[in-house]
């Protein structure tokens, strides 16, 4: 007679406990991915919190006045040699004083990108702080398309402007650095409708 108290899984509890297992993976996989990107989104919104910071401090240091998108250089910048420039977030990065404040943590092109924001197109060309009729709501920099320094609307025409579109690397989203320094996650055609938020 076999002995009750040492009776083995049979095969079929085995494939029951093994589907189960399987099941509440894919429920909790999709979850889990949710907050490692939301995590990833926290970072992001920090890294353009800190740029926002270091821009205040530039414009304090320099007349009142956003940077420019790029600068000539009597030297090739280490970033982009082959262009012999400057951009703003070389000028930003003593402010920061680290690089992976220009890295967003979605951004998954290869090789790693120098950086994953753009600063605005109507803002970089020497406008004043104060000129901004409404900083609460007016992009000042933001996630961008590809490896170009502007950012501006993504009905933009133009040679390179499908480089300069806001990139939604956030489920959707793209998070977007406003004049005031807050910041905020929209979808890129919500810049443009119902109001315009890239006029200064």
């Amino acid at each position: 007679m076999r002995d009750e108290g040492t009776r083995g899984f049979t095969l079929i509890e085995l494939l029951v406990v093994i589907a189960i297992i399987a099941i509440l993976a894919s429920i909790l996989f999709p979850v889990f991915s949710r907050a490692r990107e939301k995590a990833r989104q926290t970072r992001c919104t920090s890294n353009l919190r800190q740029i926002g910071l270091a821009a205040e401090m530039y414009a304090t240091d320099w007349d009142d006045t956003w940077p420019l998108l790029g600068y000539s250089a009597s030297t090739p910048s280490p970033s982009v040699p082959i262009y012999n420039m400057r951009y703003w977030n070389d000028v930003l990065e003593p402010y920061v004083r680290n690089a992976e404040v220009f890295r967003c943590p979605s951004h998954r092109a290869t090789p790693q990108p120098y950086w994953s924001y753009g600063w605005s197109y109507d803002l970089g060309s020497g406008v004043s702080v104060g000129s901004v009729a409404d900083a609460s709501a007016t992009i000042l920099a933001g996630e961008v398309h590809g490896l170009a320094c502007p950012i501006s609307y993504p009905s933009r025409t133009g040679p390179s402007a499908s480089l300069w579109y806001p990139d939604p690397r956030h489920q959707g989203l793209a998070i977007f650095l406003f004049c005031d320094g807050h910041c905020k996650a929209l979808k890129p055609e919500a810049t443009e409708s119902p109001e315009n938020l890239w006029d200064p």
